[in-house]
Formats: C-alpha cells, structure tokens, sequence
C-alpha cells in the first residue's frame, strides 16, 4: 500500500512543482504533497528520504507563516515530523532542536485556543523521549511531568486520551526510577500504583497499544522492584 501511495503521491509532486512555478498560491498545497510523501517513505522506514521531504516542507512552511500566521500550526507539525524522523535516526542532537521549537510554537498557540493542547502534550512527551535516550534525566522529567499534567485535564473532558496519559504516566515514573533519588523513590511508587488503575481501563484494555502499555508497565515494576531490593 505505500509503495503505491509512494507512486501517487510523486506523481502528485511533480503536477505541484509545475503549478507553481506558475502561481505561489500553490505552495502550501506543494508543502502538503511533500509532508504526504515525506510521511510514506517514514512508514516504510526509509529516513533518508522522509528527511529530504520533511526538511523542503518545512522550508516552504515557514516562508509561509511569515506571511500568514495563521499557518503555524502546519509550521509546527512539520517540525515535529522531521524530529520524529531525526530521532529515528539516531540524530537526537537534531530532533531535540526540531522539537524544542515546535513546542515553542505549540505553547503559543495554546495561549490562543485550548484546542491545541493535545498537540503541546504529544511534542512535551516527544522531546522528553529524546531527553531521556541521551540520559539527560533531569529534562526529561520535566517535559515529561508537563506533558501528564496536561493529558490529566484533557482526560477529565475526553476519555480517548486516556492510553496518551497512561504512556505519559509509565514513562514519568520509569525516568524518575531511572533517576532515583530519596523524593524521586516515593513518587515513582505513586505512579506505578496510578498506572496499574489506568490499566484496568476499559477504554486502554481494549486498545490495540495496550500490550506495548503492559510493556512499559514491567519496565517501571522492574525498576521499583531494583530500588526495593538495594534499599533493603
């Protein structure tokens, strides 16, 4: 199925690129076509070639945006879908840049409308994955424990970001297990006890990432367990 949308979405491009360099009121959905494109080849694993589209969609993204601030959110996603792509391919220096000026967008955003919120949560939880690979505890606790805050309003209104808030959950207290200090040791035990009552939630039960969520959950118990054992 992603070869052929591969073929379709190239076959696309080139009708883009034609369009304008007759009229620039084509750009933006040039940066679409190339962010599609750039999304296929990240599916199949193919980085290389994700990462040259992404970096040209958001090269027309933010010429873009300075002329239409309406357009930042797109501004943002571009940024956080080349940052996925760096992290994927173990350029975590890259991603963290990407990331961190996405949230700075994000954050602006949510200023304006609550409805972006979801979106702020996913790059919070993003940048303190690649906080955490590189082992920079401290950073990734912080934007990890942003990120559980805002998912934990966000579920008191809407169920469906229940699984977000679990993952957000488990990995919070995996860096602070991993962390391990004397306040870290009380609340990495407060938060497996959360996690195990999230997962006996229907709504995450039934989900298809909840055996990847009872993974991560044995990473935390494993973890606490270590802590328990050398404390005794």
């Amino acid at each position: 199925m992603l070869d052929q949308a591969i073929e379709h979405y190239k076959e696309a491009l080139k009708i883009r690129r034609e369009l304008v360099q007759i009229d620039e009121s084509f750009k933006p959905k040039l940066a679409n076509t190339l962010n599609k494109l750039a999304n296929a080849y990240f599916g199949k694993g193919l980085l290389d070639q994700a990462i040259e589209y992404y970096e040209e969609a958001l090269k027309i993204r933010r010429e873009l945006t300075e002329k239409d601030k309406c357009l930042k959110p797109k501004l943002a996603d571009s940024l956080s879908n080349l940052a996925n792509a760096f992290r994927s391919k173990g350029l975590l220096d890259e991603a963290i840049s990407h990331y961190e000026e996405a949230l700075v967008i994000r954050r602006e955003l949510v200023r304006l409308d609550d409805c972006f919120k979801p979106k702020l949560a996913n790059v919070l939880n993003s940048l303190a994955n690649v906080y955490f690979g590189k082992g920079l505890l401290d950073q990734a606790i912080e934007n990890y424990k942003e990120a559980v805050k805002i998912r934990r309003q966000l579920i008191e209104t809407e169920a469906t970001y229940r699984l977000q808030f679990t993952t957000s959950l488990i990995l919070l207290g995996i860096a602070f297990a991993t962390r391990e200090t004397g306040e870290d040791r009380v609340l990495f035990k407060q938060l497996q006890t959360e996690a195990k009552a999230m997962l006996r939630d229907p709504a995450i039960t039934g989900s298809r990432q909840y055996s990847e969520l009872v993974n991560l959950a044995k990473i935390l118990d494993s973890l606490v367990g270590k802590s328990q054992n050398s404390s005794t």
